[in-house]
């Protein structure tokens, strides 16, 4: 018997999964320069961060950062370029949430029938997102596979500054 094809794929075509499965990679090799951060300024093994916040999320990994550079001798002269780093990667953590969390809607027509046409890669796919906090119950998300791809593009870069503020 023939598999059916899941619904999410009249909401996504190919292009925007790939787009999604970018940001949602770019964003783990992301969180490993940051524990691995945490771990020299700390001077820890790699291992030992990970072990101390690996049940923390991603904004408390970035206060642990903040805090240890604060008192470090070697790295406090450069706290004020981490916290725009911060507040940079703060941001895309919620490009990246709207991205990889996202539900995303099915187009239908007027009629109420599924057009898995409606959505070429090239346009916006439609979905909504659940915040955390906030006072948002639901948020509108409309990204095209290419909006997608410069989330990933952006995160990928504020990786590579990460790894240059050391």
């Amino acid at each position: 018997m023939r598999r059916k094809k899941s619904r999410i794929y009249n909401a996504l075509k190919p292009a925007h999964l790939t787009a999604i499965g970018l940001v949602a990679a770019h964003w783990n090799s992301l969180e490993m320069m940051t524990i691995g951060t945490i771990a020299d300024v700390a001077c820890l093994p790699l291992a030992s961060a990970v072990i101390m916040v690996s049940s923390s999320n991603f904004s408390a990994w970035l206060e642990i950062l903040r805090k240890l550079t604060k008192e470090s001798k070697q790295y406090a002269w450069k706290e004020q370029g981490l916290v725009r780093l911060c507040e940079k990667l703060q941001k895309l953590q919620t490009q990246r949430n709207n991205v990889v969390h996202a539900h995303w809607l099915e187009e239908r027509s007027p009629g109420g029938m599924i057009n898995s046409w409606i959505i070429p890669p090239q346009q916006v796919a439609k979905g909504v997102g659940v915040p955390k906090r906030g006072l948002k119950v639901f948020i509108p998300i409309n990204l095209t596979a290419a909006q997608m791809r410069d989330i990933a593009r952006l995160i990928q870069e504020g990786e590579r500054e990460l790894l240059s503020w050391l």
